[in-house]
C-alpha cells in the first residue's frame, strides 16, 4: 500500500515550530475518525509543492460539536446519531454532504504506526464567519427559561435543600438544547438536564450510605418540579416519541403513564449528561469530587484516599471502595461499579 508523504512531517522538516499558527481557508471535511479517549481525526490530500501531501487534523469532542453547526440538517443528524450511542464505535464516519470551515491548526506530536511516521495537526480554533456566529447565537436554556430564583422557590416549596448556584454551573456545563431539536422542546431538555445532574449527586450519596439506588424517588420529585413549572407534559410524551413505545419502558395499561415516560427519557438522558461533564471535568475523580463537594463524608473520602498508599489499605474503607469503583466505571446510573 502507498502512503503519501505526510505534511505535517514536510512542515517539520521545514523548521515550522510546534508553536506556529497554521491557517486553512475553506478546509473540506469529507469524514470524522474515531479515535479514543474523546478524540477524533480528519484527513484529506492537499497539494502543496507540486506534490499531493496527506494531512490528519486531530480535535476534541467540544470542537466537533462546533464543526457540525456548519453542517448540513442531514449530515449533523447523521453524526449526532453515531455520536450518541453509549458505545461509541471506533472508526471513519463518512460525511454524507462534507462541509468546509475556516481553521487554525499547529504542529502535534511525531508519531509511527507499522508503515509509516507521521505528524497530525491539533485543531486550535474554527473561524466562524461573523454573520454566522450572529445568526447561529444560542440563547443559554437558563437565561431564558426560568431564573435561579424561579427554580430556587420551587425546590423550597417541594422541601428540596439544593446549592442552586452549584446546579445552574452544571446546567452551563451541559448546555444542552439537542441542536436537532426545537426551542419547542427546550423546557424538556432543561428539566432532564437538571434531574440527571441531581441523579448522579443523589447515587453518591446513596453509595456512601449503602442505599440501593431507586430511579423513582427522581422520577417523583420530576413530576412536582414540571408541575410546579407548569410544563405541558404532552411535551415530553412527543419528545420520547415512538422510540418510548418500542422500549421495554412502555407498558400498555389503558393510557401512557407518565412516570413510563420520565423513566424512559431520564435513563436516556443520564448518560448524555454524564459524558458531557465527564468531558468537561476530564478526570472521573475531579468530577466525583465536585459532585459529593459540601456533602458530610467528603472530607472523609478525601482523608480516605490520601491516606490509602496500597491496596490492601483501601479495603480498610468499603464505602469509599464502592464510589471510587462507581465513578471509575463511569457514574452508571444503577450505582453499580
Amino acid at each position: 500500500m502507498a502512503f503519501k508523504p505526510d505534511y505535517g512531517v514536510k512542515l517539520l522538516e521545514e523548521g515550522v515550530s510546534k508553536e506556529a499558527e497554521i491557517h486553512f481557508y475553506e478546509f473540506r471535511f469529507y469524514s470524522i475518525t474515531i479515535l479514543e479517549n474523546d478524540q477524533f481525526s480528519t484527513a484529506v490530500e492537499i497539494p502543496y509543492d507540486d506534490e499531493v501531501y496527506a494531512v490528519s487534523i486531530d480535535f476534541s469532542r467540544l470542537q466537533l460539536d462546533e464543526l457540525i453547526k456548519i453542517a448540513s440538517r442531514e449530515s449533523k443528524k447523521q453524526i449526532n446519531d453515531i455520536l450518541e450511542n453509549d458505545n461509541l464505535p471506533y472508526g471513519t464516519i463518512d460525511i454524507l454532504e462534507p462541509f468546509s470551515a475556516d481553521i487554525t491548526v499547529s504542529l502535534g506530536e511525531q508519531q509511527k504506526s507499522q508503515f509509516e511516521t507521521f505528524v497530525p495537526l491539533i485543531l486550535k480554533s474554527i473561524n466562524l464567519p461573523d454573520d454566522f456566529k450572529e445568526s447561529t447565537k444560542e440563547t443559554k436554556v437558563y437565561d431564558y427559561l426560568y431564573s435561579k430564583e424561579e427554580v430556587s422557590n420551587v425546590f423550597n416549596n417541594l422541601n428540596q435543600d439544593v446549592d442552586i448556584d452549584w446546579l445552574f454551573s452544571q446546567l452551563e456545563i451541559i448546555d444542552n438544547k439537542e441542536k436537532e431539536k426545537t426551542n419547542f422542546y427546550a423546557e424538556c431538555f432543561a428539566i432532564l438536564n437538571l434531574i440527571c445532574i441531581l441523579e448522579i449527586k443523589r447515587i453518591s450519596i446513596n453509595i456512601y450510605e449503602e442505599i440501593e439506588s431507586d430511579l423513582t424517588e427522581s422520577i417523583d420529585f420530576c413530576l412536582e418540579l414540571i408541575n410546579e413549572l407548569e410544563i405541558d407534559f404532552k411535551l415530553f410524551i412527543l419528545l420520547a416519541g415512538e422510540d418510548f413505545f418500542k422500549s421495554d419502558y412502555y407498558e400498555f395499561d389503558g393510557e401512557i403513564g407518565e412516570s413510563q415516560v420520565l423513566e424512559y427519557l431520564i435513563s436516556e438522558y443520564y448518560n448524555k449528561v454524564s459524558r458531557k461533564l465527564r468531558l468537561h471535568y476530564k478526570e472521573w475523580q475531579i468530577m466525583l469530587e465536585e459532585f459529593i463537594k459540601n456533602e458530610y463524608f467528603y472530607d472523609t473520602y478525601l482523608d480516605a484516599i490520601k491516606s490509602s498508599s496500597t491496596l490492601e489499605d483501601c479495603y480498610d474503607h468499603v464505602e469509599i471502595m464502592k464510589l471510587y469503583s462507581w465513578a471509575n466505571s463511569g457514574f452508571s446510573s444503577s450505582g453499580e461499579a
